[in-house]
């Protein structure tokens, strides 16, 4: 618990009274690689902080292929859930899946809620994050849309050089919308050019 208060203390101070305030309306879970900590279709209306491990967003098409969307890692983009649900109740269009072994620290909506209308601080480190989350995942999808594969993997690996390194070649040709023989190809060109 003390790697959350440190990320909330990062933007905002954190009192005693609100951080108890923090660790009574939240839980531990553990999760195995694999194991799905949101399916797909479900409502929750939870967010999530990794404290260790990584996980991965998926989105079903409606033929009902799924494709890998975003990462979490412990270290990185460690705030993390399901926008849909999460803030209008819908029944959600993704799935969050343990990439690795997890450990993740899990807060209700109306927790949330109620936090940020009692605590100014919290307040503000609530929508700082949003709005942070929001422009990293929205300028990585625009890069994603309007970039060659080559072109994104150099950004994705400059930018986020944890998801070159950790993430298995399959969820990352995935993410780009590559086969993984391209995208193995795409790498070794990266790495060429860099050398």
């Amino acid at each position: 618990m003390d790697r959350l208060r440190e990320r909330i203390e990062q933007l905002v101070p954190v009192s005693d009274t609100l951080w108890e305030e923090i660790v009574s309306r939240s839980k531990k879970v553990k999760l195995k690689t694999g194991e799905v900590l949101v399916p797909f279709g479900s409502v929750n209306r939870f967010s999530y902080f990794l404290l260790s491990g990584s996980c991965v967003c998926s989105q079903a098409s409606k033929s009902g292929k799924t494709r890998v969307i975003w990462f979490y890692f412990h270290d990185l983009f460690e705030f993390f859930g399901t926008p849909d649900s999460l803030f209008n109740g819908e029944p959600t269009k993704y799935e969050l899946r343990a990439f690795t072994n997890c450990e993740i620290i899990k807060i209700h909506r109306s927790s949330i809620d109620e936090l940020v209308a009692a605590d100014k601080n919290f307040n503000d480190f609530f929508i700082r994050r949003i709005l942070f989350d929001y422009i990293t995942v929205f300028e990585a999808r625009s890069y994603l849309l309007t970039y060659t594969s080559s072109e994104f993997l150099e950004y994705i690996s400059d930018k986020y050089p944890l998801i070159i390194e950790r993430i298995p070649a399959k969820y990352i040709a995935d993410f780009i919308g590559v086969t993984p023989e391209w995208y193995s190809k795409l790498k070794k060109e990266l790495n060429s050019n860099k050398s």
